[in-house]
């Protein structure tokens, strides 16, 4: 066995991860703690593939729970291809709509089709069983191929499925 794993080089194992050279747009969904893989591939994006029209979204409890908000912005600021779609469940009474998110509520199958381009996008989802159950239905339901819909779940998949 090689003394460091993954091998150097070798591609990624599993399979929610970016193709080395994606085809645009993407839509990076995230729910709570879902964010980091979805925040790496984000950066990814970014400095791999700047020309990719990217739309980044994720729903939050509210601020205060609402992390990594200053990296994305930053993101964002260096690639005019990016933009970022903030839910907040339950707003707190600092939290400043159009400052730190735009919606309040949970992030719907019908908002990703009024805004984001469900003809043509790969969706990259991870979060909460509830958020990938009621988004991976519902991109399906919009008639998004299952191949251009990809997600991270902790979880038997017939769950997920499950209707």
């Amino acid at each position: 066995m090689p003394s460091s794993w993954p091998p150097a080089g070798a591609a990624p194992a599993g399979e929610f991860f970016l193709p080395e050279a994606p085809q645009g747009p993407i839509v990076l969904l995230s729910g709570g703690v879902g964010l980091t893989p979805t925040v790496s591939k984000l950066h990814s994006v970014a400095a791999n593939a700047p020309k990719i029209d990217v739309h980044y979204v994720h729903g939050t409890q509210n601020g205060s729970t609402h992390a990594m908000k200053r990296e994305i912005r930053e993101t964002m600021a260096q690639n005019a291809n990016i933009q970022s779609t903030i839910f907040y469940l339950e707003p707190g009474h600092t939290d400043q709509l159009g400052e730190d998110y735009h919606h309040p509520g949970l992030v719907t199958a019908e908002w990703l089709k009024a805004n984001t381009p469900v003809e043509t996008a790969n969706y990259y989802l991870c979060g909460p069983r509830a958020f990938l159950k009621a988004l991976v239905n519902g991109l399906a339901q919009l008639g998004v191929p299952s191949a251009r819909i990809h997600y991270e779940f902790f979880g038997p998949t017939a769950d997920l499925q499950a209707a």
